[in-house]
Parts: structure tokens; sequence; C-alpha cells
């Protein structure tokens, strides 16, 4: 839910941005946006203590809180201070892990963000009233195509996975048929052999079979 939006070089900026879902408002928070967390659950609630990202426990709210509301109230003042400590935080596990990474070990990240840039991205779809209804078409005739190629992709795989469980059940139809045959030809052995032995110790062979 976005409080409202101004369009810019063909861009559209949110003012506010405000959802159930963290990483939205994490995505919105990094992109400059300001963001209201709606905690839903305890990780989501643990999540914006943490971070020091403004929040309300959802259960608390009533069913008439007003949006702008929210937005003159909310405080970005821990947010910030505790920002750099965070960011430090993370880096600290990496390297106590062995994990290089581009702030410390590189340029910042000004090369990815260079070749960002240059990329020529397509236009995001976003819902609004000023889509025609020959975009909306558009959009759920994509969105069907995607889906099903999903699932021809799903099928193939699970062909494939088919055929790998006959290919192992005829291995092991024919690793326990060679069992029971040595099986078979061991119990011959050791009758050839029984057969064989002197009185005396077929005798005894037959009475250690008997303890």
């Amino acid at each position: 839910m976005l409080r409202s939006r101004n369009v810019v070089a063909g861009r559209i900026n949110y003012d506010f941005a405000l959802r159930t879902r963290i990483h939205g408002n994490i995505a919105a928070l990094v992109a400059g946006t300001p963001a209201f967390v709606f905690a839903h659950d305890s990780r989501t609630l643990e999540l914006s203590r943490y971070h020091h990202i403004p929040h309300r426990i959802i259960t608390e709210m009533s069913a008439d809180v007003d949006v702008a509301e929210l937005y003159a109230e909310t405080d970005y003042s821990a947010f910030n201070e505790h920002y750099d400590e965070g960011f430090q935080r993370l880096l600290d596990f990496m390297t106590k892990n062995g994990l290089e990474n581009t702030y410390e070990h590189g340029d910042g990240g000004q090369e990815y963000d260079k070749g960002i840039s240059a990329l020529d991205l397509p236009r995001p779809y976003r819902r609004s009233d000023a889509e025609s209804k020959e975009d909306l078409l558009f959009r759920i005739t994509l969105l069907r195509e995607q889906n099903k190629a999903v699932a021809r992709q799903a099928a193939r795989a699970e062909k494939k996975s088919g055929a790998r469980i006959k290919k192992l059940e005829v291995q092991l139809a024919e690793l326990t048929a060679q069992r029971k045959s040595t099986e078979n030809r061991l119990r011959a052995l050791e009758t050839q052999t029984k057969n064989h032995l002197p009185a005396k110790a077929r005798r005894l062979v037959k009475r250690l079979a008997s303890k």
C-alpha cells in the first residue's frame, strides 16, 4: 500500500511505503523511501525491532487507522543512528568467515552500479487506474504463458525423475536376483562341503549347528 507517488523522468517515486512483508519495506528503505511495517508475526516484529524500522503490531491497530497519521508520526532517528553499526556488524561477520566483500576488498560497488546503469532494462509492470484494458489483458496473457512454461518445466523434471526411478528399480531387481543366486550357490557349496567331510568332522559340524 502506497501513500502517494510522483513521476520524475519517467520513473515513479513513492513518498511512503507500508506493508506487512518485511522484504518489501527493506526494498523501499534501500531505495530511500520511508517505510512502515505492519508486524503480523513474531519474525517480522523481531526484524523490525532489531533494525529499528518503524512498525506497529498489526493486532494492536484499529481498523480505521489513518495512513497520513502513520506517515506523520514515523521517526527514523533510531534507524539512522544504528544503520552504520548494523552494516559494520554484517561486514565483520563476512570477514570472520572468510567472505570477501566489495566494501572492504573492492570498489564499494561502483563497478556493479556502473554496469546496472548501462543496462536498458524494460519498464516494470505496475497496476494503476491509468492502465488500459489492453495493458491488463497483456499482463494476464503474459502471466498465463509464464505459468504454462513453469508447468512444462515441472512436467519434464517429473518425467526425468520417473525415468531415473524406474532405472534404479531395475538395478535393484538385478542386484536382488544376484544376491539370491549367490546365497543359493553358497548353500550348495556348504552342503557339498559337508558331504565330503570325514565322518568325525561331519559329527562336529552337526554338533556345532545344533547349539
